[in-house]
């Protein structure tokens, strides 16, 4: 069988996304190789996920399980424009790049686990066509937000819905969370309408399949499987089948709040401000204090001896008070607003309320078509009852006053 050489390298590296050099069990190591009709097929699986690749070839190879990184290693020290691989016998493979032959040991196919046996056999479900680069993006954006410990059920995945209003990626850690419209390529009466949780190792070989120069589409069907649902995703050369993740999404739109005062602010100089004064942060009082005004945003951090101040240009352009004083967790404020990808970044915030709590931020793309937004959970400053830290709530109460020890 011959083959592209930097083609073949490409498919070894995708089939070690699914099949990690380091897993503890040796056949999952490993990928699966045959020809069929004019391509070579390369399939790999975790149990979990199985990934399928197709590439153009000339002439045959009988079902072959090599390790997938031993066979890559030999690809990329090759310097021909084509590879080949020979089946000697039972136990190996002879491949040759040009510059030298190499025999590769080889695994018994009839042990490989095919994850097809997981999968349903139907074709049930609806499709949905989406845009690469947009889904790329939004894969990337959800990534930022959701949960990096395993122990919290359900939200170390990302939410997929689809429903009347559109597509989007969900996904949250507890303390901020981000909704991430997906374009769909094209809409029709059996579009897929429901929700589904992708697992984060799932998401990650999606995205790195599609890549950063991607231009193409993405189609994706769910169907019911033996336990949970099944998602299937298909791509330039690519196939995807993976098990829905485990657990309940939370109500993510019921962490929305209602329309709030509404500024903007320009996207660079926000996080480079975030950045600047998040230094004088210690670790036990690890938050921004920010007085949100009606043309420029302060900041300030740190203890009184080593406090740190920034200000940076805002717009105000209504729905509440003009000015509010609330405070946020520097590295989510700043992940939250690195993630737009527009210029300027609209800053939507609630007046602190009678008792002096703060409301959580929602950060969004300004201009764009179908904007990200995020969710940001404020820190209770506990502010003192002034006319300034509550602005619109102001009740004139001496035994509202609190104490004006910051507190997270």
């Amino acid at each position: 069988m011959e083959t592209n050489r930097k083609q073949f390298v490409e498919a070894m590296k995708r089939a070690m996304l699914v099949a990690p050099a380091n897993c503890p069990k040796p056949i999952l190591q490993c990928a699966r190789l045959h020809t069929e009709g004019g391509s070579l097929v390369v399939q790999a699986t975790d149990l979990d996920m199985e990934l399928t690749l197709h590439i153009d070839c000339k002439g045959e190879l009988p079902p072959t399980v090599i390790l997938a990184g031993e066979a890559e290693a030999k690809a990329r020290a090759a310097k021909a424009t084509e590879c080949s691989i020979e089946a000697v016998n039972a136990e190996a493979v002879r491949f040759n790049g040009g510059l030298a032959t190499h025999l590769i040991p080889t695994l018994d196919p009839a042990e490989y686990p095919s994850g097809t046996a997981m999968w349903p056999d139907t074709e049930a479900g609806q499709n949905i066509t989406l845009i690469g680069p947009d889904l790329y993006d939004a894969l990337g954006i959800a990534a930022v937000a959701r949960s990096k410990g395993s122990s919290r059920y359900a939200i170390d995945g990302i939410l997929l819905e689809s429903d009347s209003e559109g597509i989007r990626l969900v996904a949250t850690d507890g303390r901020r969370m981000v909704e991430c419209p997906v374009f769909a390529a094209a809409l029709s009466s059996a579009e897929w309408q429901g929700k589904t949780i992708i697992s984060a190792k799932t998401a990650s070989v999606v995205r790195k399949l599609i890549g950063k120069k991607a231009t193409g589409r993405v189609t994706v069907k769910v169907e019911p499987g033996k336990e949970g649902q099944v998602l299937r995703m298909r791509g330039d050369g690519w196939d995807l089948v993976a098990v829905e993740h485990p657990g309940n999404f939370p109500d993510w739109r019921s962490v929305f709040p209602a329309a709030g005062s509404r500024f903007t602010v320009e996207r660079e100089a926000m996080t480079e401000a975030i950045r600047a004064v998040a230094t004088a942060c210690e670790a036990d009082d690890n938050y921004v204090m920010a007085r949100i005004g009606p043309d420029k945003i302060d900041m300030e951090a740190g203890p009184a001896h080593a406090r740190a101040n920034a200000s940076v240009p805002a717009s105000f352009h209504g729905g509440g008070d003009s000015l509010i004083v609330s405070g946020f967790n520097p590295k989510y404020m700043e992940e939250a607003i690195r993630t737009m990808r527009t210029e300027l970044v609209g800053i939507e915030v609630w007046q602190n309320t009678t008792r002096g709590t703060g409301r959580s931020f929602v950060i969004s793309e300004t201009g764009a078509h179908l904007p990200a937004r995020w969710v940001v959970m404020c820190v209770n400053l506990a502010l003192p009852n002034t006319p300034e830290n509550r602005g619109s709530n102001y009740v004139a109460d001496p035994k509202d006053d609190e104490d004006d020890t910051p507190s997270v």
